[in-house]
């Protein structure tokens, strides 16, 4: 199903292990990474680092256990060598500029820079409405594709979300996270739930969760490098805002288990919007383009891509009056760039010198797909 699922971003990696050597996957617990993977070079050796017996030998020395794989490998969970890109980057200088010859797979982040031109990173956050759309998975009301989420092991209910924050409590965050204060985690990831798409207040969150401001910071940095929710800087100030990853996780986390609950709670703009950037994201990520997308105290969103972008967002199936006005007037003050309202109709459309693009053509319009030229 995952290969089904990730249209898109199966070509994008197969053409980029054509291109680079060295080709890291990262993204979330839930999203397919390894069965993706796995289907696009089946003939490769795959190496799971997931296995603690198999970690345990690779870490002696992973130069020495790389020589077991001359002809490269899928090497899963690959944050967990700390010496494995320099490991990598030996070999592939060693044994020449081979394309596609080590395809690292990673819940965590972890620096790959030192692999310079030898590598790329693709952010394999899930599958964008795009393709979920081509598997004839999307349905008809946006908001049950916004309460669903786009995790692939959610969508064909081999997990549910609660399974996959067990998994992540006991693969990942225990990690960096006493089991005495994991209660104390969990209330703090509900309270950083209902802060998506909003500024970040270390003081704020710590209030609310009970523990001190330094531990917010180190325990927003665990759901930064596990993919869990990222920041997004603001043009206009020094205040960045928290964005959950995945919609489905976020309304899981804020108890709303439903379409209906969606439309009806208070979080539905904040959620709608967390819902938005993650598609921009995944347009971007499956043409391996940077996101460059900032917030702004002007407009939602703005993208520094070919052509600049002043990003509204309108929680709602039509362009409200309210929207198109603030948008016609931001147009009129900076004509330097392109202002467009996305919104959850079908239709994508231009009123009153507006573009404004339904939610099925979100991703498409990230990857550089121009309605209006």
């Amino acid at each position: 199903m995952s290969k089904m699922l990730y249209q898109n971003q199966a070509r994008t990696i197969s053409s980029l292990a054509k291109r680079y050597p060295v080709v890291a996957v990262f993204g979330p617990r839930g999203n397919s990474k390894t069965h993706l993977v796995r289907s696009l070079f089946p003939t490769k050796d795959y190496v799971d680092l997931g296995n603690d017996t198999i970690c345990a030998l690779a870490k002696k020395s992973f130069k020495t256990f790389l020589l077991a794989f001359p002809n490269g490998a899928i090497i899963n969970e690959a944050n967990r060598i700390p010496g494995l890109v320099d490991a990598v980057r030996y070999y592939v200088d060693k044994w020449g500029y081979e394309p596609g010859r080590y395809i690292l797979i990673s819940c965590a982040n972890f620096d790959i820079s030192a692999l310079e031109d030898r590598g790329i990173k693709v952010n394999l956050i899930g599958p964008s409405i795009e393709e979920l759309d081509k598997a004839a998975i999307l349905t008809q009301n946006p908001f049950h594709c916004i309460q669903s989420g786009a995790l692939p092991k959610v969508l064909d209910g081999t997990k549910t979300y609660a399974q996959i924050l067990d998994s992540c409590f006991a693969k990942d965050f225990s990690r960096h996270i006493n089991s005495s204060n994991a209660e104390h985690f969990l209330s703090f990831l509900k309270a950083c739930a209902a802060c998506s798409g909003l500024p970040l207040s270390m003081n704020s969150l710590a209030k609310v969760t009970g523990v001190s401001a330094p531990t917010v910071k180190t325990w927003l940095q665990v759901l930064r490098t596990y993919n869990i929710a990222l920041q997004i800087a603001s043009e206009d100030n020094d205040n960045p805002k928290l964005f959950f990853t995945d919609s489905g996780l976020l309304c899981h986390l804020l108890g709303i288990d439903t379409k209906e609950q969606l439309i009806l709670s208070p979080y539905k703009d904040q959620i709608v919007r967390t819902f938005a950037l993650m598609e921009l994201i995944k347009g971007r990520s499956q043409k391996a383009l940077d996101s460059d997308i900032a917030t702004s105290d002007s407009c939602d969103f703005i993208a520094h891509w070919k052509l600049g972008y002043n990003i509204f967002i309108d929680p709602h199936v039509e362009v409200t009056i309210q929207t198109l006005k603030e948008a016609k007037h931001l147009s009129l003050k900076d004509s330097g760039n392109r202002t467009v309202v996305l919104y959850l109709g079908d239709v994508t459309y231009t009123q009153d010198g507006i573009d404004c693009i339904g939610y099925r053509d979100w991703t498409k319009f990230a990857s550089g797909v121009d309605y209006f030229s």
